[in-house]
């Protein structure tokens, strides 16, 4: 198997029906814990990442306002009561720095705050690429492949920035690559 070919199939393991992990999901796991028996500790920390995490401050952007403060638009209340349109309304209302990962998957996936938000959920990203929200491992990443090639074009750092973040993707296929290689060399039939 080339290796393009690899990575593509690991790649659709890891993100099929539409973005979320399936049962193939478990031989990655299992190529990353035979990782962290051979030292590759990092890469696999980029790879899992912890739950909660939340981004770093960088920049000049201040994280104690809100979005409605940033973009100086306050919404009414919700006229339909559901959990995400409520909850999309409250997180709002919250200061970047109070939000998660799975905040920021919910809003990013719901196209809001977009311009704040891509840098925070970058930040995060690149140091814990299949970090999950409270859906999967990798819902926050699957939230960020959505967002659409006409905003990537409009802001062009944070497009650099998600083009080295595919780079990591690439590392961490690679990683996983030689620990299937060598788990299948040494458990061969």
């Amino acid at each position: 198997m080339s290796s393009d070919t690899l990575k593509t199939y690991m790649v659709s393991m890891l993100f099929k029906r539409n973005g979320h992990l399936t049962s193939g999901c478990t031989g990655q796991i299992s190529a990353v814990t035979f990782c962290a028996k051979t030292r590759t500790k990092a890469a696999i920390k980029i790879l899992l990442g912890e739950p909660g995490v939340r981004a770093r401050q960088v920049g000049d952007m201040d994280y104690s306002k809100t979005l409605e403060v940033l973009e100086n638009d306050i919404w009414e209340e919700p006229e339909f009561n559901s959990h995400l349109v409520t909850a999309c309304h409250k997180l709002r209302k919250t200061p970047l720095k109070n939000l998660t990962a799975e905040n920021l998957r919910m809003l990013i996936g719901q196209e809001i705050g977009l311009i704040y938000l891509i840098p925070l959920a970058l930040d995060i990203l690149e140091n814990h690429l299949l970090v999950s929200g409270d859906m999967y491992e990798g819902d926050l990443l699957c939230s960020l492949s959505g967002v659409s090639k006409q905003f990537w074009d409009s802001n062009t750092e944070l497009k650099a920035r998600a083009f080295d973040l595919i780079h990591s993707i690439d590392s961490v296929l690679e990683t996983l690559q030689r620990a299937k290689s060598k788990l299948d060399s040494n458990i061969s039939w």
